[in-house]
């Protein structure tokens, strides 16, 4: 039996029809689902560029609270994408039951 389902999305063309199958499957075995995307982390050049034009004082502001903000920002904007996909399927909004953004390298 299946209690939760995890979709992980690179947030392409077809997440919303891959996302649209697994509720599916959520719904017939009644199981919800934990939607996951992984940010990169940030590239050498940008990381030059921060080192190199963003004051010090800056940027520890920005490791402290900036990056949660993001992070943030993106896991309200996955779940608003997929909701908004899905208006006319109340069902598929309410599997949903948790989107984690979490950070680390893609899968090649």
């Amino acid at each position: 039996m299946l209690n939760n389902i995890l979709y992980a999305t690179d947030l392409g063309l077809y997440g919303p029809y891959i996302l649209e199958h697994v509720c599916e499957l959520a719904n017939k075995h009644s199981a919800q689902v934990t939607v996951i995307h992984a940010v990169e982390p940030v590239s050498v050049f940008a990381g030059a560029l921060l080192e190199t034009y963003v004051p010090q004082e800056d940027k520890a502001a920005l490791r402290l609270h900036g990056y949660e903000a993001v992070m943030t920002t993106i896991r309200a904007r996955v779940r608003q994408a997929f909701e908004e996909d899905f208006i006319d399927r109340s069902e598929a909004k309410t599997c949903i039951q948790d989107v984690l953004v979490l950070d680390g390298e893609a899968c090649e």
